[in-house]
């Protein structure tokens, strides 16, 4: 397997885009939670599309999306190791799946704040 990895580093910068652009993809085919965060998203797009807010704040909310998505890809991506790696589901393994979904709620929690922001300045 080493050498999978090794091929895989070297590869072309396409290459490892289009890696990627899969495993993004999977994250969605796979996880209802992702499907759900990316209306959400959709959704947070259309409303600063209406209220057309300062470009800052596209900024922000663009990072806030980003971030929320990249979380939750991470959280499936342990759920699916430890799964994988420990099927009994032992108190480590299930403390290290509950820090990986608390990363889900923080960005979650803070892109809620970043709503609220949002609308209070531009209400």
């Amino acid at each position: 397997m080493a050498g999978t990895s090794d091929e895989h580093k070297n590869s072309g910068w396409a290459q490892r885009t289009l890696s990627a652009l899969n495993g993004v993809f999977t994250g969605i085919r796979r996880g209802n939670k992702m499907r759900l965060k990316l209306m959400g998203s959709g959704a947070a797009i259309l409303l600063v599309a209406v209220l057309w807010p300062p470009p800052i704040w596209w900024a922000v909310v663009a990072l806030a999306i980003g971030g929320v998505l990249a979380a939750e890809l991470i959280n499936s991506v342990v759920d699916g190791l430890a799964g994988h790696i420990d099927p009994d589901r032992h108190a480590e393994t299930a403390a290290l799946k509950d820090m990986a979904a608390g990363v889900t709620l923080v960005l979650n929690a803070t892109a809620l704040v970043v709503l609220f922001c949002l609308l209070v300045e531009m209400l």
